[in-house]
């Protein structure tokens, strides 16, 4: 009966979280919510949680030494137990609180829509757990990669500030379809590799997908998205701290939840690089450890850093060579003129000045119109469908730019809504037509609406015929900045897609439920108070069955050998003690990496 209640209260508990988590992404801007994924805590198996605890154990211990002190502050502010893989809602809710969130996705997802997320505060948690077949390192994020290792280096401000920074001009990065073959393909590795189950030659077949899109991007200039990319992995995933008492410290979420690099990357061997700019020009290998890290003296020091890269970047630099930049890309990016308006599209035509300045300008395909980054009414892609172009420019005899004139100087120019007129641009742009509309916001004109309109180049090419239907024209006289994806991604197909490839749910074997249910017994055992002078016989049956049908799993023998440490001063327990280590023994010499766990294992049973 007791059971039974506990069981009612523990589906209550769950059943609430569940609606709060719902509650909180259906507050979320839909761009960003179409990537929310329950978490499923009832997923995680009894082996997945021995992991956890497992994992966390020894990072705790080791980043007492070898990270910030912000570090294990920050587990308990982020709700990061020790003890069991956390619940999204208790991050979330302990989150808000130092001003950000959490949100569960599927494994690998867009980076843009990645920056999305820190822009706005919230840290992406990929809810997988790995399997202890990838204990010290996964190919797949995970919820130990993404919870461990981001959430608690946020609870420092500086830290918190600069990952949102990070967040904001990353997502104004161009993108080309080469990263997005890649973003796939490492998506696709990481998931076959993860997967229990993959035979060697699925593994053999996603690395060569993988080899073949980085080939290929290879041969072209690094985008914009691939440099910040770069520099996210130098920092925020792959960051050292140097403090002038404790040496170098790890900040990078990679190497705060990777047991295994975590120890490696501070030896000799491993070269350490004074962050500058220049960091975006190595790039990395996901699938190996770094042969080189770069670190900072302060988390302030990351700021002009990021700025520098930031200032080379299409967004802030503006003007015709931005606009090729985008055109190269071949993805959606948003061109904003100096009166405020932006176009959103794929670049496909840019006229060019003697001087090298943009004249004439033009989308192909569905287009937005914003201000703001709220799309113009009745401008959006369902009406821009064919594509969008426009001079760019001060017409000829204007005093003024058209964006700030009156209506005296536009009725000057001939621009009286309901009469004909005819505005002449630098480099021969003409365009011609019965004008029929000015949107205005915030006291500046931002378009023109011309019925019955010609426009014609220089060398009198046709840009625009009567038949084609009405003609937009765009008001300013420079671009300002171009940026990468749209500027309202509320109502334009938002650029970063949600991958039609998933991580598969696990089909377990009836012998790895049987292995599953060992680790619940030696759970429920330890959390009920451990072994009593008297019930050791308990313990002893367990072991035997698990060496019986768990043969060759390590972490269970040394889930027993805690439990030994902490019982009773025993003959049988030391009887039983003496087999287990013997056992552990022989298990080391499965490989290397076998016998380092289990001697880190040991090492902290003995405490």
């Amino acid at each position: 009966m007791e059971l039974e209640e506990e069981k009612t209260k523990r589906d209550e508990r769950a059943g609430r979280g569940e609606k709060a988590y719902r509650d909180y992404v259906a507050g979320l801007p839909s761009y960003l919510a179409a990537f929310a994924e329950p978490q499923h805590y009832e997923r995680y198996t009894s082996e997945n949680q021995a992991v956890w605890r497992f994992i966390m154990r020894q990072l705790t211990r080791l980043f007492k030494l070898k990270a910030p002190e912000i570090y294990e502050r920050g587990l308990a502010k982020a709700s990061i137990p020790v003890e069991r893989i956390p619940r999204i809602e208790e991050m979330i809710e302990s989150l808000n609180e130092i001003g950000w969130g959490a949100i569960c996705v599927n494994g690998f997802i867009p980076p843009a829509a990645f920056m999305e997320y820190n822009a706005h505060r919230i840290l992406p948690i990929s809810a997988d757990m790995r399997t202890l077949k990838h204990l010290l390192y996964t190919p797949a994020p995970d919820i130990v990669h993404e919870a461990a290792g981001h959430a608690p280096i946020v609870s420092d401000p500086n830290y918190a500030r600069f990952l949102q920074r990070v967040g904001e001009i990353g997502a104004k990065a161009l993108s080309n379809r080469h990263d997005l073959r890649v973003y796939e393909a490492i998506r696709k590795l990481s998931i076959v590799k993860e997967h229990p189950h993959s035979t060697g030659e699925e593994i053999d077949s996603a690395q060569k997908e993988l080899d073949e899109a980085n080939g290929q991007r290879a041969r072209h200039p690094a985008s914009e998205a691939q440099a910040i990319s770069r520099f996210h992995w130098w920092t925020v995933e792959y960051g050292l701290l140097k403090h002038p008492q404790r040496g170098m410290l790890m900040y990078g979420a990679g190497l705060l939840s990777s047991l295994g690099e975590s120890v490696n990357c501070l030896e000799d061997r491993v070269t350490k690089i004074k962050l500058d700019s220049d960091c975006v020009k190595t790039d990395y290998d996901i699938t190996d450890e770094q042969p080189q890290l770069f670190y900072v003296e302060s988390f302030e020091e990351l700021f002009p850093v990021l700025e520098a890269l930031a200032d080379t970047m299409a967004f802030r630099v503006g003007g015709a060579l931005s606009l090729e930049k985008a055109m190269e890309c071949g993805c959606t990016a948003t061109a904003v003129y100096d009166s405020g308006i932006q176009v959103s599209g794929v670049w496909t035509k840019c006229l060019k000045g003697v001087g090298g300045e943009a004249l004439y300008i033009g989308t192909s395909g569905p287009t937005s119109l914003s201000f703001g980054n709220v799309e113009l009414e009745g401008h959006g892609e369902g009406y821009h469908a064919h594509g969008f172009s426009s001079p760019v420019g001060r017409p000829l005899g204007a005093d003024t730019p058209l964006s700030q004139m009156g209506d005296g100087e536009l009725a000057g120019l001939g621009l009286v809504i309901g009469k004909r007129a005819r505005l002449s641009f630098d480099g021969g742009v003409t365009v011609e037509g019965l004008l029929r509309r000015i949107v205005t916001k915030e006291g500046r004109h931002l378009l023109m609406s011309f019925e019955d309109c010609r426009v014609r180049g220089s060398k009198d090419e046709v840009l625009f015929e009567p038949e084609w239907g009405t003609y937009d024209m765009a008001l300013g006289e420079h671009l300002v900045s171009v940026f990468g994806g749209p500027a309202d991604k509320k109502n334009y197909d938002f650029i970063a897609k949600k991958s039609s490839m998933r991580s598969p749910l696990i089909a377990y074997t009836e012998e790895e439920s049987g292995v599953f249910d060992f680790y619940g017994r030696l759970r429920k055992m330890r959390e009920s108070g451990g072994v009593r002078k008297g019930s050791e016989k308990e313990l002893e049956e367990l072991y035997e069955s698990v060496r019986t049908k768990a043969r060759g799993n390590w972490l269970l023998p040394l889930e027993v050998m805690e439990l030994i440490q902490k019982g009773p001063d025993s003959a049988s327990l030391k009887k039983l003690k003496e087999r287990v280590e013997r056992d552990l023994e022989e298990l080391k010499g499965q490989d290397s990496e076998t016998k380092s766990l289990i001697e880190m294992g040991l090492d902290l049973a003995h405490l």
